[in-house]
């Protein structure tokens, strides 16, 4: 199932079993080391600042009003919100919360994830004194550019995408930058390194599912802090506010900051797929499906791609030029029934040809990976379609 992108910010974190108890003790003595260390980095006193432990139920709640709040790009009904902030309530390591002025940390989720990720190394403390200086940068930031304002505005799928990128990229730039200077980088390798990784023990369907999703989070943090880098070091103090002021059309400029910079040297599209989308989306009932328009990034096309051989791969995504996909979800069970419907723009018909043939040769090895699992393909049949108005394959699948 494609996901759309997580749109909060918010550090999920897959955890081993810890050998040292995560208690108030710990908590206490962390803040200690942390708080003045950012304070003094950053110029910002942080005394306003609550940090606390949390229960997944009260994170639910909280990360229903955030996805609530952000309505006018996610068009995300009441019923949506309540099932993705279950499931992320679930898995929260430590969150800021721009509403009430807290940073969160979420002890029981620790032995729940323990047991699903199999990482030892992860029993690091350093790992927690890593993530609660990520989640100060967050509130430092929302003091010194108001970007819960930015987040709230935004009206498309596209800029959100972009914009959480450069909140958890700029969170994860200067995250490095003060690890680094206190001699605290071994936890963050270690926290970074598992960001978006997918438990060992996921069946191959399970897998095919939540790559895309695991792919778009990671992006944000390792894609955002290459995009935020590069303004720095162009434009300096300058570049950053403009990164929190003026968001990013869509995340290809996060992937392409000289796009951002100057939309002029921005390859020029041949088609334009919105109003054919949206004479798509218009088939369906409004009070029934709520749509969600998005450009896949390149690291969500390689994560649904996967099953491609590397060169197949490869050849794909250097002739890609342009997609655009609809995203359809049941506003009363979001995760009962979904219709997606993507167009894609390559650079000439041969490579369109084999893109078409690439795509049903992934069709049919995705019905091979999902023969078992907790999802499964029961059956699948293929139809040559070869006239002036469709060419290719159609599938129809249970």
């Amino acid at each position: 199932m494609l996901k759309p992108p997580l749109l909060l910010t918010l550090v999920i974190l897959f955890v081993a079993d810890l050998t040292a108890q995560i208690d108030q003790e710990m908590l206490d003595a962390v803040k200690a080391e942390v708080v003045p260390v950012v304070e003094k980095a950053t110029g910002v006193d942080m005394g306003h600042i609550t940090i606390r432990f949390d229960e997944p139920g009260e994170l639910a709640k909280l990360l229903s009003f955030e996805l609530e709040a952000q309505a006018k790009a996610t068009k995300m009904s009441k019923a949506q919100a309540r099932v993705l902030s279950r499931a992320m309530s679930k898995t929260l390591f430590g969150k800021f919360s721009w509403n009430t002025d807290e940073i969160l940390i979420c002890p029981r989720n620790f032995k729940w994830q323990a047991k699903i990720l199999e990482n030892p190394e992860l029993n690091d403390p350093g790992v927690l004194r890593a993530v609660l200086v990520h989640e100060c940068i967050h509130a430092v930031d929302e003091h010194r550019f108001a970007w819960s304002k930015v987040i709230r505005s935004l009206t498309s799928a596209d800029q959100l995408q972009a914009y959480n990128a450069v909140i958890e990229g700029h969170a994860q730039h200067q995250t490095a930058r003060i690890c680094k200077a206190q001699g605290w980088s071994k936890g963050f390798e270690i926290f970074t390194s598992n960001i978006g990784r997918l438990p060992p023990s996921t069946d191959a369907a399970s897998r095919l599912l939540s790559e895309v999703a695991a792919a778009n989070q990671s992006a944000a943090y390792l894609d955002g802090r290459r995009f935020v880098a590069f303004l720095e070091k162009k434009l300096g103090d300058k570049g950053l506010a403009r990164a929190f002021k003026q968001p990013a059309a869509d995340f290809e400029s996060v992937l392409n900051p000289a796009w951002y910079l100057d939309s002029s040297t921005r390859p020029v599209k041949l088609y334009e797929f919105q109003p054919a989308l949206d004479g798509f989306s218009k088939k369906f009932e409004k009070d029934e499906w709520a749509d969600r328009f998005l450009t896949l990034s390149t690291p969500q096309i390689k994560a649904s791609m996967a099953l491609l051989k590397g060169p197949d791969l490869d050849r794909l995504l250097g002739h890609l030029k342009h997609n655009r996909v609809v995203l359809l979800l049941d506003k009363k069970q979001p995760n009962h029934r979904q219709i997606t419907a993507g167009l894609f723009e390559l650079d000439s018909p041969a490579e369109a040809r084999f893109y078409a043939l690439a795509n049903t040769n992934l069709m049919k090895a995705k019905d091979l990976a999902m023969k078992s699992g907790r999802v499964q393909i029961l059956s699948a049949n293929y139809t040559r379609l070869d006239s002036p108005e469709l060419r290719g394959y159609l599938a129809v699948k249970k």
